[in-house]
């Protein structure tokens, strides 16, 4: 009977024992989560930040989106512009070549006329001095 009761405390105090251990390794365990769930609420409180700076890119990149949307329409613009300006300055320099003929046309004749004139003038320079030695010759005669 006391070997049973032996057996009995000795089998009470493995189970003892083991109970230990098996605190032992559910304070560990314990500890382990603890250290977890730290590392969880840190890696929640980075991912809120990234959010939040997430939220910030996006409100700037639809921003710049904005801005590239009309700078293009700002471009375009321009580009139209342009064009007109291009498409005046041929009506212009049409207008110029034109004008640059009729004004050749206009010297050409001028100077034609000038030249008659002269020779108009020389005529009539040479006729006054032939009267007017006529003249003189009547008056002498008389």
């Amino acid at each position: 009977m006391e070997k049973i009761l032996q057996q009995i405390l000795d089998g009470q105090k493995q189970l003892f024992k083991g109970q230990e251990q098996i605190i032992s390794r559910l304070d560990r365990l314990e500890t382990r989560m603890d250290r977890l769930e730290t590392k969880v609420n840190s890696l929640e409180a980075k991912v809120n930040s990234l959010e939040t700076r997430m939220d910030i890119v996006e409100g700037k990149l639809d921003e710049n989106i904005a801005v590239t949307k009309a700078l293009r329409h700002n471009n375009e613009e321009i580009n139209a512009q342009l064009h007109s300006l291009g498409h005046s300055l041929a009506e212009l320099t049409g207008t110029v070549n034109q004008l640059d003929s009729k004004v050749d046309k206009l010297a050409n004749c001028l100077a034609e006329h000038i030249d008659r004139t002269s020779d108009n003038i020389n005529f009539l320079l040479r006729k006054t001095a032939e009267h007017g030695d006529d003249i003189h010759q009547i008056r002498r005669a008389l």
